[in-house]
């Protein structure tokens, strides 16, 4: 099993490749390798030179693939023929029909020697001893099905009244494992402010729960959400993750540049959104290639995942892929300046822009009849949208008052003044006013909740 990065020749190579880079292009020929045993590639790479296929530019000789096509084969075709799966999860069907993901016995201890690896490296930088994580996940399996964990893993349920109180009992106990152990926390925006809020109204100092650690994952923290986190537990590490059911593709976010970086173990790319080739800068599609031996039972080779994001040189990893998120394509709205497509908004600066307007009204914490459904700490009730109008484009944003604009219409419209502001200052830059229509329309957090709410 390849894990280590052989470093060996790069004293002679005047211009070595970043660290994470020639990690993956170490493990890619074995990951087309992998990959030509499924029936799956074996057909969809018919005619492509596989072969060449040596270094993370060389990804570009193979196809594309998205959810729609893979879910145009049988499951049992994108599967290895001689491994057996061990955990299944699923996606959450937000964006089509529900995508199911198999891994097998044999990915989960790569993943987990890979981990004991880079335990093992960080002790030997900080000289501190390894400690092995006991994980308290907050995430419910309604999102993301069941996990392939990598360590002693217990689910928690934060968004019921019964849940909170035994979720709380189990975090103040020291006694869930034998020996020295890392306690950390994972949860959605949702869950982790719950649980926090939880604490408060118990009169709990959360020190008392002794966590290293505070990971968010399957939604955008904005900043006014980490930084009532970071108030309500000091000294403890907030680490705020992107990740995808699909693919294991995370990246963490950066708390000196403020952009996501990856983990080495899949190789990501950002592809133009016109001709589909990789992009040094600027706004792409997300694409990611989980590499062997992580993935190995269903292979994903070049999986167009959806998000848009926008690629940045960064100094902390230099060389490396860095992206700012941007949004979801499908509800981004997009439009073509001077034969190219670009982005009009971002709905993910649009929501942060949006967070510092008290005026918004939020998504509650939790659903009718839970803990969290009069917690008005999620997201701002905003949604946009547009449409080509021949040479111009046509920006809507609808927008829910946290006040009856009837009864307070001079504050309703200095709101509609401040969001309209706000898209302008947001729009791509590339797009010329004179093209440019900008709407914003108050509405009620009913209207949102008709929809499909969140």
């Amino acid at each position: 099993m390849t894990m280590l990065l052989d470093t060996s020749n790069e004293t002679t190579d005047p211009e070595p490749d970043p660290a994470k880079t020639a990690f993956r292009n170490q493990l890619l020929p074995l990951t087309v390798a992998n990959a030509l045993k499924v029936p799956f590639y074996r057909h969809h790479w018919a005619g492509c030179p596989t072969e060449a296929v040596e270094r993370s530019e060389d990804l570009a000789l193979l196809p594309t693939i998205d959810k729609s096509v893979l879910l145009a084969h049988p499951h049992r075709e994108r599967l290895h023929p001689e491994l057996a799966p061990e955990v299944i999860t699923h996606t959450t069907g937000t964006t089509g029909h529900p995508f199911i993901r198999a891994r097998s016995s044999v990915e989960i201890a790569a993943f987990k020697e890979h981990v004991a690896i880079l335990q093992e490296v960080e002790s030997a930088r900080t000289g501190r001893p390894a400690r092995a994580p006991v994980t308290f996940s907050a995430v419910p399996a309604t999102v993301h099905g069941a996990f392939a964990s990598t360590g002693l893993r217990l689910n928690v349920d934060v968004f019921t009244a019964a849940g909170l109180d035994k979720t709380i009992d189990l975090l103040l106990r020291d006694d869930l494992a034998p020996g020295d152990h890392e306690r950390h926390l994972i949860g959605s925006p949702g869950g982790l402010l719950l649980l926090t809020r939880a604490l408060r109204q118990r009169g709990l100092d959360p020190a008392a729960l002794r966590l290293d650690r505070i990971v968010n994952l399957t939604d955008l923290l904005l900043p006014g959400q980490q930084a009532l986190l970071r108030r309500a537990w000091p000294g403890t590490p907030l680490v705020n993750r992107f990740s995808l059911s699909e693919v294991s593709c995370g990246a963490t976010e950066c708390t000196e540049c403020g952009v996501f970086h990856f983990d080495p173990v899949a190789l990501p790319e950002v592809l133009d959104l016109d001709t589909g080739t990789p992009v040094r800068s600027g706004t792409g599609e997300l694409t990611a290639t989980e590499l062997y031996p992580f993935a190995q039972l269903q292979p994903m080779v070049r999986y167009r995942t959806g998000d848009l994001v926008e690629r940045i040189a960064s100094p902390c990893d230099p060389g490396e892929v860095s992206v700012r998120l941007v949004g979801r394509r499908a509800t981004t709205p997009l439009t073509t300046v001077d034969g190219r497509t670009v982005a009009v908004i971002s709905p993910v600066a649009l929501a942060v822009g949006a967070e510092l307007m008290p005026e918004l009204e939020r998504h509650p914490l939790g659903r009718p009849g839970t803990p969290g459904a009069e917690v008005r700490q999620g997201r701002p009730l905003i949604k946009v949208a547009g449409r080509a109008e021949g040479a111009a484009v046509h920006l809507e944003l609808r927008a829910a008052p946290a006040f009856d604009p009837d009864l307070f219409p001079q504050r309703a419209r200095d709101l509609v003044a401040e969001l309209t502001d706000l898209m302008e200052r947001l729009t791509d830059p590339q797009i010329p006013r004179t093209a440019l229509r900008l709407d914003v329309r108050l509405a009620t957090a009913g209207d949102f909740n008709r929809e499909g709410g969140r």
